[in-house]
């Protein structure tokens, strides 16, 4: 390269490696196998040695040299093709490996999708035997408040508030007794006092003789009403003749009322 003008050195450099290719082996004679191998540096400084000394023409190459330059041609094509079956091969695995990509993509989010509904299939699971046991705890209070509700005590204590400011208490005079006990009775009906509970009820409203005088019943006897009110009337006199009597001067009693 040294050798040549600056022109020569130039215009060489312009010429492309294919170019130069051919003319070392058509024009001069070098082996295919060799050009091809050589790279552009060495292939530039084997074509400035062949401008510097005289052109040799050899007579069999020039018979040969169109066969040569078809073949050399047929083999750019073919490195030229081959080529282009390698581009083609690298962007089908760039493709191959785009779709992967998508897929593996596509994969995790389905697989974050199922995770998403399996933890609210867990939660709908969690409420809906969270609510199980709430609705089993409040079936067991509302059976505990039921079973208070029916208890003597609770029965009695229910009972007691409704009848607080309407039962009366038991009067001192005996002659009043009947009265007061139709009066209870009345209540009894209104308000469906159970039978069990109507001894318990009154017996906070007796005198204070009365109460004296109960004590000496029994429990069964002072949880039965009606041997309980039998008992009150014996004891103060109140039996059924005199209560007939009562009422016989009671109705006398209003025929002169009537008359006067």
């Amino acid at each position: 390269m040294d050798d040549l003008t600056q022109v020569q050195a130039e215009g060489l450099k312009k010429i492309s490696t294919e170019r130069i290719r051919s003319r070392l082996i058509i024009k001069i004679g070098y082996d295919e196998d060799l050009i091809f191998a050589t790279e552009r540096s060495d292939l530039l400084t084997m074509m400035a040695e062949c401008m510097i000394k005289p052109e040799v023409t050899d007579p069999s190459l020039d018979e040969s040299a169109d066969i040569r330059a078809k073949e050399l041609h047929l083999r750019e094509q073919e490195l030229k093709l081959h080529e282009a079956e390698l581009l083609e091969q690298a962007a089908a695995r760039e493709m191959q490996q785009k779709q992967y990509e998508i897929q593996q993509k596509q994969h995790a989010e389905e697989m974050e999708l199922r995770k998403a509904e399996l933890r609210m299939t867990e939660q709908r699971n969690d409420e809906l035997e969270f609510r199980r046991a709430e609705t089993k705890r409040s079936d067991i209070r509302d059976e505990q408040n039921a079973a208070r509700e029916c208890s003597l005590a609770a029965q009695t204590k229910k009972f007691g508030d409704i009848l607080k400011h309407v039962l009366p208490r038991m009067p001192a005079d005996p002659g009043e007794l009947m009265t007061f006990w139709d009066t209870v009775e009345n209540l009894w009906s209104v308000c469906e006092v159970p039978e069990n509970l109507r001894a318990k009820l009154i017996l906070p409203m007796l005198t204070p003789k009365a109460k004296s005088l109960v004590s000496r019943l029994s429990v069964d006897e002072l949880s039965d009403i009606k041997k309980l009110e039998e008992f009150l009337l014996r004891e103060f006199r109140l039996t059924s003749r005199i209560e007939h009597g009562l009422i016989q001067q009671h109705e006398i009693r209003m025929s002169v009322t009537r008359f006067l």
